[in-house]
């Protein structure tokens, strides 16, 4: 309505939080960047997301989507240097719509 013109896909809120329609809020996205955005699943036991425990290969585990395609980005020893691998990549592909947690 404030464009004059219907959003191509759908709206983002760029906080994620769907009660703050302000209008610096609010983004026009496609689906695969509004997932980028979303918040860590509450089922997230790192407090990273995108990182895991690898409990075979006893190291953590950092693995980021984009536009449905999963990449590996390698297995750490310490859950600090999976965090600041995929905060990279994140911010590399996700660009604007990276959020780290």
């Amino acid at each position: 309505m404030m464009t004059g013109s219907d959003p191509a896909d759908i709206i983002d809120h760029e906080d994620t939080d769907r009660l703050n329609n302000r209008w610096r809020n609010l983004r026009e996205a496609a689906n695969g960047p509004n997932i980028q955005n979303s918040k860590l699943r509450r089922d997230n036991s790192s407090g990273v997301k995108g990182v895991h425990w690898d409990a075979r290969h006893k190291k953590w585990r950092a693995v980021l989507t984009t536009n449905g395609v999963s990449v590996r980005l390698g297995r750490y020893a310490s859950i600090n240097e999976a965090a600041s691998v995929i905060a990279s990549a994140r911010m590399r592909d996700h660009a604007e719509f990276a959020r780290m947690a």
